[in-house]
């Protein structure tokens, strides 16, 4: 069932601190990109765990959080683009597939209003 609810009902997001993953995942993908170039592999020990989790899991949680702090890194542009992360079995790895490159921006139509016209044919 659905309530409509007036946006200042809605809590805020992003208050919180990150959780231990999140700030490792962090730490990570800092150190990653500073330290690797293009074609470069690595891979990544020395995770957290969490209890009642099994390493498969937590490879999955952490390989989740990287990638998720590779998107939030950059506002102009998607870092997971540059970076593959993956596992095999519990061992967890990330890869540099490009060096990073600026988009240049979008042009714009300086002249919104200034568009041709289309006519439709009469029948």
């Amino acid at each position: 069932m659905l309530t409509k609810t007036d946006w200042k009902n809605v809590p805020p997001y992003g208050k919180e601190n990150r959780s231990p993953i999140r700030q490792f995942a962090y730490k990570t993908v800092i150190e990653f990109l500073e330290n690797s170039e293009e074609g470069d592999a690595f891979e990544v020990t020395g995770f957290p765990t969490v209890e009642g989790n099994d390493t498969l899991r937590m490879a999955d949680k952490v390989s989740q959080a990287m990638r998720t702090e590779l998107w939030y890194l950059r506002k102009d542009y998607d870092m997971r683009r540059d970076v593959k992360i993956f596992r095999r079995k519990e061992r967890l790895f990330m890869e540099r597939t490009n060096a990073w490159k600026p988009q240049e921006p979008v042009k714009r139509n300086p002249y919104p209003g200034d568009l041709p016209r289309v006519i439709k044919p009469s029948m």
